[in-house]
């Protein structure tokens, strides 16, 4: 009778699983290969849990340092895979208490959102993985905005002379005037929606500011402002916990739903033009996954439970 194979040995081959998961998730071979290893033994299936852990273990912590973490696991040295998973194991608490400790003044995690009142009575709601800083001084009231979005809704200063009200981002500045609006970034960019009064977009580079106005949104860089369009909504839906879609591509709205989940999901490339219509849940992502399978021609694929994909029904 053969000897069950050593933990670190299994520890190895989930890490190495994990790793191939990583680098092609709609290897549909490898999904059914990585079922069949699971399955061999108890002890198998362990080992697998515990790597699956290592991902759940990084859902609160910023995503930048998740995907680095990840990609650690899918070096092409697989004899070192198991020396890896086990750091991970062990670094996801530090890395987490680290980052906690340089937090930012508010935030919220995955799939969270959150609503304060400042110092002055104007109204913040952050959106899921947002941090702000707050900055206010005799001279200004200002939001440092570092990760995320959120919707202020502004209220009049008591002091004299009234101080400006402004969100910082990495590529420029909003300034409000008398308004309801939210701030999101992307990658190298943000956007401005105004739901009621104006703002002042002013970009890092940009040599003078563009007034953006109640029912319109904008996309500005370090450099410049792309010319307003108008909203389709008359107050943000996030804030109500719901995600809408009119025409969306389905790998547009798998994105917007990633952000409220913690782990991998993904859209394959065969169904990603497929047109999203109605109104999901950011509350229950499994709800709306099954409303999107009930709505589509696609099924979801949970591969583990922190790896999603959404395929056609045929795949």
């Amino acid at each position: 009778m053969n000897a069950a194979p050593a933990p670190d040995k299994l520890l190895a081959e989930a890490a190495g699983w994990m790793a191939r998961l990583h680098d092609a998730p709609q290897d549909e071979a490898s999904l059914q290969a990585l079922s069949s290893w699971i399955a061999c033994s108890p002890a198998h299936a362990q080992a697998w849990a515990r790597a699956e852990r290592v991902l759940g273990a990084f859902g609160q912590v910023p995503e930048p340092m998740r995907v680095q973490a990840l990609q650690g696991l899918a070096k092409p040295d697989r004899r070192r895979l198991a020396a890896r998973l086990l750091c991970l194991t062990a670094a996801a608490p530090v890395i987490y208490l680290a980052w906690r400790a340089n937090q930012a003044d508010v935030e919220s995690g995955v799939g969270q959102t959150r609503q304060t009142t400042l110092a002055d009575g104007s109204a913040l709601t952050l959106d899921t993985g947002t941090r702000v800083d707050i900055r206010y001084t005799d001279t200004q009231r200002l939001l440092l905005l570092r990760a995320g979005r959120i919707f202020v809704a502004t209220a009049a200063d008591s002091s004299m002379p009234g101080r400006p009200f402004l969100i910082q981002t990495p590529v420029g500045t909003v300034q409000a005037i008398g308004t309801q609006f939210t701030v999101s970034l992307e990658e190298g960019a943000a956007q401005v929606n105004v739901y009621e009064g104006a703002v002042a977009v002013r970009p890092n580079d940009g040599s003078s500011s563009q007034i953006i106005r109640t029912g319109r949104q904008a996309r500005f860089d370090a450099a410049t402002v792309s010319p307003d369009t108008a909203l389709h909504e008359l107050a943000p839906a996030w804030k109500a916990g719901v995600l809408t879609a009119d025409n969306l591509r389905l790998s547009e709205w798998t994105r917007a739903l990633a952000r409220y989940r913690p782990g991998i999901m993904r859209c394959a490339s065969d169904v990603a033009d497929l047109r999203v219509y109605g109104s999901f849940s950011l509350r229950d992502t499994d709800a709306s996954l099954a409303l999107l399978a009930r709505t589509l021609p696609v099924r979801v694929a949970l591969r583990t439970r922190y790896w999603v994909e959404i395929q056609g029904r045929d795949a």
